[in-house]
C-alpha cells in the first residue's frame, strides 16, 4: 500500500473542517492547525499557531505534502482588524509558510461569502431552510461563464 500523503488542515475543528476530517483522516496523515488545538488529535500532528503570525505556524507546514486552508474570521459582521489579520494576512501567511517549507499544493477553501446576498433568493433559501425536496429541477451548470447573478 502507498503511503498516505501528509496534508495539513487550517481551520480543521471549523464547520467545513469537522464535516471533511473523517475523509480525510482515512485517506490521509492528517495534521491540524489551530490557535487552541483541535481535539481528538494526537499531539505530534495537532499544531498550535496563529495564522496572522507568521513565525508561529512555520513548524505545521515543515514536511507537509498539502496544506488545505479553512480558518478564517466567517463573520459577515467581522471588525476590520479581525478581518484583515485572519482573512487577508492569514491568507498571505498560509502561502508564505507553504512556500518557504516545501509544500507542494495548497488547497484554499472559502465558502462562508460565495453566494453573499443570495440566502434570501430561490434556490439558496429554500436550500437553507432545509426544504431540499422543493427546490426546482433541473439546475443550470453555474460555472465561471455565468454572470455574478445568473
Amino acid at each position: 500500500m502507498a503511503e498516505k500523503k501528509r496534508v495539513l488542515v487550517t481551520g480543521l475543528s471549523g464547520l467545513i473542517g469537522t464535516a471533511l476530517r473523517s475523509e480525510f483522516e482515512e485517506r490521509y496523515e492528517l495534521s491540524s492547525l489551530s490557535r487552541y488545538g483541535t481535539g481528538g488529535m494526537d499531539d505530534s500532528h495537532n499544531f498550535k499557531g496563529n495564522i496572522a503570525e507568521l513565525d508561529t505556524i512555520i513548524p505545521a507546514f515543515e514536511g507537509q505534502h498539502t496544506v488545505v486552508h479553512l480558518a478564517a474570521d466567517r463573520s459577515a459582521s467581522a471588525d476590520w482588524e479581525s478581518a484583515l489579520r485572519n482573512n487577508f494576512v492569514g491568507v498571505y501567511n498560509v502561502y508564505e509558510a507553504a512556500k518557504r517549507t516545501g509544500v507542494k499544493r495548497v488547497v484554499f477553501g472559502s465558502s462562508q461569502h460565495a453566494i453573499g446576498g443570495f440566502y434570501r433568493d430561490e434556490p439558496y433559501r429554500t436550500i437553507l431552510a432545509g426544504n431540499f425536496d422543493n427546490v426546482k429541477r433541473p439546475y443550470k451548470l453555474i460555472d465561471e461563464t455565468v454572470p455574478i447573478r445568473p
